[in-house]
């Protein structure tokens, strides 16, 4: 059958057998074989009631088919997409998860997928909030249905949707300030992970938001050294307004780590050399 559905117009012979195939509703391969025929003919109506029935279909397993058989090349008809929507929020796991792959390439040119597909960040189950936020991240910057749960999920329970969350709202973080709470929240985390993520969340906030400078400050006593590291690197980042971090970067002069010496030296250079850090000095004499 994908033999079939490679070959498209190639074989237009087969078209009365393939039609058989997809109008036995009891033939697994149904869904299948009516992507071969769209592919040989481009018949979109002529294939459609297969899949709106199958997306309708009680047994779970049959929707689960018609989902994945659907390709993403087939043009997007109104009855598809009012039916992928609606399989977004499928009593069955394995549904949704379907669903949300199906509904990613139609994000961007379909607005009327963007509401139910960003209620997807606060599904019940966390396979679904970690596979949507991975599927998200391209479309975040283009697509402002998905900010606020973008933005929830930052303090969600799970470890991995936490961090996905914090890669997926990088392009976000200048233009959202409520955001920077978070991020400067999670530079204290428990959790390593979720601290180094902070960390590279802070980085677009270099040098226009001082307001993390403490938050960078108190990560220079981070028990791991590239946390340390990084932090001093950004701190030097935001050069004469960094000058309440001289203390503590000026300490890290002395850490074992040398890579953190290293970034705190360059920090150092950075707020000293700044000509607004220290005021020149005036001299007495003539």
């Amino acid at each position: 059958m994908r033999t079939l559905s490679r070959i498209g117009p190639a074989a237009p012979e087969t078209v009365p057998a393939l039609a058989e195939e997809y109008r036995d509703v009891q033939n697994v391969l149904r869904f299948e074989a009516a992507v071969a025929r769209w592919r040989m003919d481009g018949a979109i109506q002529e294939i459609l009631p297969v899949f709106t029935q199958g997306l309708k279909d009680p047994d779970p397993k049959v929707r689960l088919a018609a989902l994945q058989a659907w390709a993403p090349s087939i043009p997007s008809v109104p009855e598809i997409l009012s039916l992928f929507t609606k399989a977004l929020s499928d009593s069955a796991l394995e549904i949704r998860l379907a669903a949300l792959q199906a509904c990613v390439p139609l994000v961007p040119s379909e607005p009327e997928i963007r509401p139910q597909f960003a209620k997807t960040l606060s599904d019940p189950a966390a396979e679904v909030r970690l596979a949507a936020l991975q599927a998200c991240g391209p479309l975040v910057a283009s697509t402002a249905a998905l900010t606020p749960g973008l933005t929830n999920a930052l303090t969600d329970p799970a470890l991995e949707v936490r961090l996905a969350a914090f890669r997926a709202s990088a392009p976000l973080t200048p233009s959202r300030p409520e955001i920077i709470p978070l991020l400067t929240k999670a530079l204290s985390d428990p959790v390593f992970k979720v601290r180094q993520a902070a960390l590279e969340g802070c980085e677009r906030l270099v040098p226009s938001a001082p307001e993390i400078i403490p938050s960078l400050t108190n990560a220079l006593s981070d028990d791991h050294g590239s946390i340390r590291r990084d932090a001093a690197r950004l701190l030097g980042g935001f050069r004469s307004n960094a000058l309440s971090a001289v203390p503590a970067l000026t300490r890290l002069l002395m850490d074992t780590n040398y890579l953190v010496r290293a970034e705190a030296t360059n920090a150092l250079a950075a707020i000293r050399n700044d000509r607004r850090a220290i005021p020149t000095p005036r001299t007495n004499g003539p």
